[in-house]
């Protein structure tokens, strides 16, 4: 699990860095923005699971049913992983 909080929180690093040092290349930077945020939401989803898997653990958990749309979940596993 450490690997798997790891990787984003990496990417969100390393890309803030290059959208620092390439802050007059609009195109760039606003990449760099759109990979940020995807990565931020993997490691806030991340961090979610592993609060749920203490409701589990502990026996405090209500399943539900929530629709989703697998073309955007693949987009954006492609997009974390890809640079990988």
């Amino acid at each position: 699990m450490s690997h798997d909080i790891r990787t984003p929180c990496s990417a969100i690093v390393g890309l803030t860095e290059i959208a620092e040092r390439h802050v007059g290349e609009t195109d760039r930077v606003e990449e760099c923005l759109s990979k940020i945020t995807l990565s931020s939401h993997h490691l806030i989803s991340l961090i979610n699971d592993v609060l749920e898997m203490s409701k589990i653990e502990s026996g405090r958990i209500d399943i539900g049913h929530a629709p989703f749309d697998v073309c955007d979940l693949v987009e954006m596993l492609v997009s974390i992983v890809r640079p990988q």
